[in-house]
């Protein structure tokens, strides 16, 4: 039995690093969103397989969790053939029989792990599907009709992991107190079981309170670098077009083609390396391959709309962008907008 216990704490130890190295990575993740460390390539890179990475831990936090459920019901089992087999009856050190009880106690104690468990996983999987999902719903916009109605469907996976953390959270505390209620503690006191009960749902309770923290400022975080990111992208860009104008009588780069991909695409020859070391792509286009900004222009150069689509459509920087269609570039309408257009 002690072997059990032992082997149970190593896992609990274990689930508790690999939360702590989700979170990590997460910070990662945010700072290559918000900063440029490294050039586009080998942060696009990076970020690829840090991603990976999240995903293979939350696979293996999930999977020790799993674990940790069948311990409480596997030192009861040992605990009870040891019983039988030295008395030839179910009696404990104090001669309390292990009644309905105890064994209710040990049976809430795994039902609440296991939900603790399935909600701990499901948030720290949302983390890296989210930024998926957004760039898959946001990839819908350029479906005509379909741009609001598809995006409005994202912040239901933001309400499931919220629920998610107040599950782990209220099954964590539940679990902790469901045990001195209904068992006896003089039944174990001071025994490896009761250190080990006490102690691994106290890290329940830890790390799901960590989970909170990581999901309720990380993600966020995450999603606002992103469209930060794109803003930033668009003003740059904005800036080496003017330079262009300023240098050629014509006006700004005449560039053709029938998607943003070919668009962007083209405007990237004129204007790298001269005008500006290297065109930036949107953040979702290392995920999916047609995801990109726009550029449009006149035919006689004279004006341009550049376009990002964010996720965020409170994002302050919608308010202060033009609106409506300009030179055949849909821009949203006021209040009810994801794309972020900038104009001359």
């Amino acid at each position: 039995m002690e072997k059990i216990l032992n082997y149970a704490k190593t896992i609990f130890k274990a689930s508790l690093v690999v939360s702590i190295s989700l979170i990590v990575l997460n910070l990662i993740l945010l700072f290559l969103n918000n900063f440029e460390f490294f050039s586009k390539e080998s942060s696009g890179a990076l970020e690829k397989i840090l991603e990976i990475f999240e995903y293979l831990l939350a696979a293996i936090f999930l999977m020790l969790s799993l674990f940790l459920i069948l311990s409480p019901l596997a030192v009861w089992i040992q605990k009870r053939r040891i019983s039988k087999e030295s008395q030839g009856r179910f009696k404990e050190t104090g001669g309390e029989n292990i009644s309905a009880n105890h064994f209710a106690a040990l049976f809430l104690i795994a039902v609440g792990a296991l939900i603790n468990s399935l909600a701990m996983g499901l948030v720290f999987f949302i983390s890296p599907i989210q930024t998926t999902f957004s760039c898959d719903i946001l990839s819908l916009q350029y479906i005509k009709g379909v741009s609001e109605s598809a995006f409005l469907s994202s912040p239901s996976l933001e309400k499931w992991a919220s629920f998610s953390l107040l599950l782990a959270l209220v099954s964590g505390v539940l679990s902790r107190f469901a045990f001195p209620f209904f068992i006896k503690f003089e039944w174990i006191k001071g025994s490896l079981i009761n250190k080990f009960i006490r102690a691994s749902l106290n890290i329940v309770i830890l790390t799901s309170i960590v989970a909170i923290l990581f999901y309720s400022f990380l993600s966020p975080a995450r999603k606002e670098g992103a469209d930060s990111r794109r803003v930033s992208d668009m003003k740059a860009v904005s800036l080496a077009l003017n330079h262009y104008k300023d240098a050629n009588a014509s006006g700004y780069p005449v560039v053709l083609g029938d998607t943003p991909l070919e668009r962007w695409a083209n405007l990237r020859h004129i204007l790298v390396p001269e005008w500006v070391p290297e065109l930036p792509d949107d953040p979702c286009f290392s995920k999916i391959s047609d995801h990109q900004y726009d550029y449009t222009v006149s035919s006689d150069g004279e004006l341009y709309v550049i376009r990002a689509i964010l996720v965020d459509p409170n994002h302050s920087a919608l308010k202060t962008d033009i609106d409506g269609e300009f030179l055949g570039a849909d821009c949203g309408n006021e209040g009810r907008e994801l794309e972020y257009c900038l104009s001359y």
